[in-house]
């Protein structure tokens, strides 16, 4: 399912933004502006593709439990974490432990995310 010719009535419709978005995550470019806000729509949208995360609005990205959640689902998603995590959760503490559990899940080593130049020092 495309948004990107449906009528704005139905860019409006969470059912449908939603049943967009886990088909391609790049469907959340054309959904409403209220959608981008959406911690349920964006995640779907970004467990789908993790260019997706390029749509997220910048609000979510200041969203500890949203960012959790994402590295929860698609770790991968945030690969270039310093570029992506808005600064004020760049060194949280859980976050950083999450990340480094995924990317030793996914094989990437203690690197795989591009955010070890921040300390874990308190």
């Amino acid at each position: 399912m495309t948004l990107q010719f449906a009528d704005e009535k139905l860019k409006g419709d969470r059912e449908i933004v939603l049943a967009a978005v886990k088909s391609s995550g790049l469907a959340l470019e054309f959904a409403a502006e209220k959608f981008k806000r959406d911690r349920d729509i964006a995640l779907a949208a970004v467990t789908q593709t993790d260019f997706a995360l390029e749509y997220v609005h910048e609000s979510l990205m200041r969203d500890r439990a949203f960012v959790l959640s994402v590295i929860a689902q698609k770790p991968s998603a945030l690969g270039d974490f310093v570029d992506v995590v808005h600064e004020s959760l760049q060194c949280d503490r859980d976050i950083r432990m999450a990340l480094c559990r995924a990317s030793l899940l996914w094989g990437r080593g203690p690197h795989g995310f591009g955010f070890l130049g921040f300390g874990f020092e308190s």
